[in-house]
């Protein structure tokens, strides 16, 4: 997504990769904030919940891999050929850890059942508001 951007972004489109390891939770003011599928690379509720309550926008929107019931994986993966680690929390645990900060509006599926992924996780956006 950012490489298709890349020169040609608009001065009011600000990008930034963050690195929550760091404690880097310094976001900018801005109407929109969007997270594609990062939340289930951070095992730790609490980290996640930093994230959301320091995101300076109006309006977040982000995209996150769930399950009917918390999964936490890592282990080696055959079908990927490397160690995977994921935390899939459930729709209920994402809407909870957000609600202190933000409203969610609408939790909408991301892909039809037909192309949705072959271990069963379903992707979703929230989108939440101030």
């Amino acid at each position: 997504m950012l490489s298709t951007i890349g020169g040609n972004r608009d001065s009011e489109l600000i990008t930034k990769v963050w690195d929550a390891n760091d404690g880097d939770f310094n976001f900018p003011e801005t109407d929109i904030s969007i997270s594609m599928n990062m939340f289930p690379c951070i095992f730790n509720d609490a980290v996640v919940e930093e994230i959301v309550k320091n995101i300076q926008s109006s309006v977040f929107i982000t995209r996150i891999t769930c399950e009917k019931e918390r999964l936490e994986i890592n282990k080696f993966s055959e079908d990927l050929g490397h160690h995977f680690a994921a935390c899939y929390r459930t729709v209920e645990e994402y809407t909870n850890m957000m609600k202190k900060y933000y409203s969610t509006v609408e939790v909408t599926r991301a892909f039809p059942d037909e192309i949705e992924s072959h271990y069963g996780s379903k992707q979703y956006f929230f989108l939440c508001k101030r």
